[in-house]
C-alpha cells in the first residue's frame, strides 16, 4: 500500500493499456520509483493504466514494465531498462500510440 501513496494510480477497465510497472528492489535501485512517477505524470487515465507491481525475476536490465492491451488483436510486451521519463514518453506515444498529458 506504501507504494501506492501518494501516487496517481487509475483503475479503469475501460483503458486500452494496462502498464505494470516492476517495483521490486532491483528494479527501485535503479529508478523503478521515477519510472512509476513519469508514468503517473504522462498517461491519459482514459487510455492506460499504470499498475506498481512486483514482476517475476528476469535477466533483463531493470527498471522492467509489462505492456497489456486490452483490445483484441494487439500484442502483449516487456521492455526493460526504462529508466527516464524520455523513455516513457517514447514508450507511449511510438510503441502504444498514446497521446500523453
Amino acid at each position: 500500500a506504501d507504494i501506492m501513496a501518494g501516487k496517481n494510480v487509475s483503475f479503469l477497465p475501460s483503458a486500452e493499456w494496462q502498464i505494470y510497472i516492476d517495483q521490486s528492489k532491483a528494479s527501485l535501485d535503479r529508478g523503478g520509483s521515477a519510472t512509476l512517477d513519469a508514468f503517473c505524470s504522462l498517461s491519459p487515465p482514459s487510455k492506460v493504466q499504470v499498475i506498481p507491481c512486483v514482476l517475476p525475476k528476469s535477466n533483463k536490465k531493470p527498471p522492467l514494465i509489462r505492456c497489456v492491451s486490452t483490445q483484441m488483436g494487439r500484442s502483449n510486451f516487456d521492455i526493460s531498462n526504462v529508466n527516464s521519463v524520455d523513455k516513457c514518453y517514447r514508450i507511449l506515444t511510438k510503441h502504444l500510440q498514446v497521446k500523453v498529458k
